[in-house]
């Protein structure tokens, strides 16, 4: 658990962090673009390398490592197409498979619903 939860802080939210704040292409740093697309895709290997593609991160049910990888990929599958990767999670198949599976857990399904609203709310204000 405790290694999705360090992967998910530190490996993938901190390159998201600062791209969200690119996501107006009029403002773009290419550069600085180009290099967290760079970091977010070695950190979203590593989940891979660890991820097993079933429902759940670890074990047969809800964890701590679930509640941080449940807003990772969301953010993750919803930044991609900003920057013109259409299906970001379609590389990362053990990824896809998780994230598809746990959103099928209804406490996911609830959080990924309002990750939703709050993020259509955000770009459109």
């Amino acid at each position: 658990m405790r290694l999705f939860v360090r992967i998910g802080d530190l490996y993938v939210m901190e390159p998201m962090g600062e791209l969200f704040g690119q996501i107006n292409p009029t403002g773009r740093d290419p550069k600085l673009v180009a290099r967290e697309l760079g970091e977010l895709q070695k950190a979203m290997g590593w989940l891979e390398a660890y991820l097993t593609g079933d429902d759940y991160a670890v074990g047969s049910s809800l964890t701590l490592a679930d509640c941080e990888l449940v807003p990772v990929l969301f953010f993750f599958d919803q930044i991609g197409p900003m920057f013109g990767s259409v299906n970001p999670l379609q590389q990362f198949p053990k990824a896809g498979a998780y994230y598809k599976g746990i959103a099928n857990e209804p406490a996911a399904a609830k959080v990924l619903a309002e990750l939703d609203i709050a993020l259509r709310r955000m770009m459109a204000g």
